[in-house]
């Protein structure tokens, strides 16, 4: 499937693409509250879990294996520990960097001209201007 049919196909059931958005093959993207701004890439598979909003700005690079989850699970019973999923977005400023692997978890939001390093698992929020890297992500220096 071509890239121009794919980006047709992604706007058709509703996720909202800015002008020369990059979509690359393999992405996964499950439900359509999603929403990316002009010149981003995204490339291989990359995993969107759109149970919540992920909202990612202008001038976004995504690196591949890179995950969007969404959904947090509430601790159920003994009978069943994965309990009762709660939305929570995810929001990505502008000319933001996340690089290869990485996995964003509910409610982060990332700010505008951030540098999240290869393999980081971030859980909360990033600020602007920074390089954050590490499982959990911590900050590593301002930018």
């Amino acid at each position: 499937m071509g890239y121009p049919f794919r980006r047709w196909l992604w706007r058709a059931v509703g996720v909202k693409l800015g002008r020369n958005v990059r979509l690359e093959t393999q992405v996964a993207i499950l439900g359509t509250k999603l929403s990316i701004g002009a010149d981003s890439y995204v490339t291989r598979r990359c995993y969107f879990d759109l149970t919540g909003q992920v909202s990612i700005g202008e001038r976004v690079t995504v690196g591949h294996g890179t995950s969007f989850i969404t959904a947090q699970h509430a601790i159920g019973s003994a009978e069943k520990r994965c309990g009762v999923v709660t939305p929570l977005p995810i929001s990505v400023g502008d000319g933001v960097w996340i690089g290869a692997n990485v996995t964003i978890l509910p409610g982060v939001s990332i700010g505008a001209g951030a540098v999240v390093a290869a393999g980081s698992v971030v859980t909360e929020a990033v600020a602007e201007d920074t390089l954050v890297g590490g499982v959990p992500a911590k900050l590593i220096r301002r930018l």
